[in-house]
């Protein structure tokens, strides 16, 4: 059995937190530079962050096959650059605490992407588990399920967010094949980091004809901890919890971020507790329980919600 270390606890508690209220960052920063800005800054920013991280632990580049790149470009494209503007539009109508919560349900679609394009096994608890975070989803948001309107801010939140899981999960898909290929997986995610933020900033210089870019104080120190603290440090840190203890163990890491976000949605953005609010988050995060329960496989890529 592993030990478990102070440090290793001290790791889980730091990722969980920070991975917690990242997700009150965000809508904060997108007032100062607009959506497509600040994931290119973030996405630039924590990629070269990893980049620094391998080159200390003088991790070797990887030789790329013409397979291996394109993979790398599906990566960067839509699991750090699509994903995001989804996600960031999202939470423009919903709570972030709300959208944290959607996010955790990215069982469903790596359930069905990884059975159809890797063969993965559909064990019986991933079933279960995924069926539990669909249920939690239509307690969440039964009008926005059974009677859309699009002129309600709340349903295109939800829409957002949802198309988001899927993009979120072919990327990480298409991530999972390029460590096949033997790409080393921080390297990999370094460079998908600097593709997404690259593609994003040129949506942004198209959106807008002009770069944006904010002295402000808060604007700059949300950046650093989003894309320093949210996107890099927990993603290094979660991958060593990860080599250590086995992606399932980890990955319950994903499932109190969650709770983590709502509380502190209730406390800075007014979000309540409504009945249907305390039920679907019970229901979403048992099915995350459940999906995890027995996992012995180990898996050398994040299963973590994007943050």
């Amino acid at each position: 059995m592993t030990r478990v270390t102070l440090q290793d606890k001290l790791k889980f508690i730091l990722i969980t937190v920070v991975a917690g209220t990242g997700w009150y960052v965000i809508p904060s920063q997108i007032t100062h530079v607009g959506t497509e800005y600040a994931i290119a800054y973030r996405m630039l920013l924590a990629g070269l962050a990893i980049v620094f991280f391998a080159l200390s632990k003088k991790i070797s580049f990887p030789r790329f096959s013409r397979q291996s790149l394109g993979l790398l470009l599906i990566s960067g494209i839509f699991l750090y650059s699509l994903n995001y503007l989804f996600i960031y539009q999202g939470l423009k109508h919903l709570p972030s605490g709300i959208g944290s919560l959607v996010i955790s349900a990215v069982i469903i679609p790596n359930a069905i992407l990884g059975r159809w394009i890797l063969k993965t096994p559909l064990k019986p608890q991933t079933l279960v588990g995924a069926c539990l975070s669909l249920a939690g989803l239509a307690v969440l948001f039964p009008g926005d399920i059974f009677d859309f309107d699009l002129s309600i801010g709340a349903t295109l939140g939800f829409l957002a967010l949802c198309f988001s899981l899927f993009l979120s999960s072919f990327g990480t898909v298409m991530t999972s094949k390029l460590i096949k290929e033997g790409v080393n997986l921080y390297w990999a995610t370094a460079l998908a980091m600097l593709l997404g933020g690259t593609l994003s900033f040129g949506f942004g210089l198209y959106q807008h004809q002009e770069i944006l870019w904010s002295n402000d104080m808060t604007f700059i120190s949300l950046l650093l901890y989003i894309g320093l603290l949210v996107t890099s440090v927990v993603f290094v840190f979660y991958m060593q919890l990860v080599n250590k203890f086995g992606a399932a163990s980890a990955s319950y890491i994903w499932i109190i971020a969650p709770v983590i976000a709502l509380n502190i949605s209730s406390i800075f953005e007014g979000m309540q507790w409504t009945l249907e609010r305390i039920v679907a988050t019970v229901i979403i995060l048992m099915g995350g329980c459940v999906a995890l329960k027995k996992t012995k496989r180990k898996i050398k890529i994040p299963s973590k919600s994007p943050v």
